[in-house]
């Protein structure tokens, strides 16, 4: 994946309260089609990278092949995710 490759996507929570407030404003909503789609370009995953290092957390830069090793390690393991 590249650093500057854009994420173009939606949060949940956003897309949810779009909705709900939709149906709230809107009398003629019912039985109609509503795209909720971002409104920007997207954010690069340098961008995001960035913003979990400015949280304090410590993010190690891995060749792809070391990384896949290492999930796929993981991922064997019992209670992988503990």
């Amino acid at each position: 994946i590249s650093p500057h490759m854009k994420l173009n996507g939606l949060p949940a929570n956003l897309a949810a309260r779009s909705i709900v407030s939709l149906s709230h404003a809107e009398l003629h909503v019912y039985g109609r089609t509503y795209h909720v789609v971002p409104s920007s370009e997207g954010i690069s995953f340098e961008n995001i990278i960035e913003g979990i290092q400015n949280c304090g957390i410590a993010l190690i830069d891995l060749p792809y092949n070391d990384w896949k090793v290492k999930l796929t390690l993981q991922s064997s393991k019992k209670r992988s995710f503990e």
